[in-house]
């Protein structure tokens, strides 16, 4: 790093332990840290994927790291490259890895 002059880091934060202290730790090495929360896609009906509570969690995580949060919605990106495939899979006969499609 150039002296004076911070790198911005931006940290997927999840809410859990993991997101936040790596946050933690590139903030403690000097690093400009921003959180960020990346919304997925779910349908409207459903309350089986908790995106608000995880929201939530990484807001108070990045509050009291003291670093700024962002959220990104990718919910559209994740509907057509994740849920869209997952669901073609399986009508296909074949059992999907959503997670490398997430990744």
């Amino acid at each position: 790093m150039k002296r004076g002059l911070k790198q911005k880091v931006y940290v997927a934060m999840s809410g859990g332990v993991d997101s936040s202290v790596a946050a933690a730790l590139l903030k403690k090495r000097g690093f400009d840290v921003v959180g960020v929360f990346m919304k997925p896609w779910q349908p409207d009906s459903s309350s089986f994927c908790l995106w608000k509570e995880d929201r939530e969690d990484a807001m108070r995580a990045t509050s009291v790291l003291g670093i700024p949060f962002l959220t990104w919605d990718f919910s559209k990106q994740y509907k057509k490259s994740v849920t869209d495939y997952m669901v073609h899979e399986y009508k296909a006969g074949r059992t999907p890895n959503p997670d490398v499609m997430c990744n």
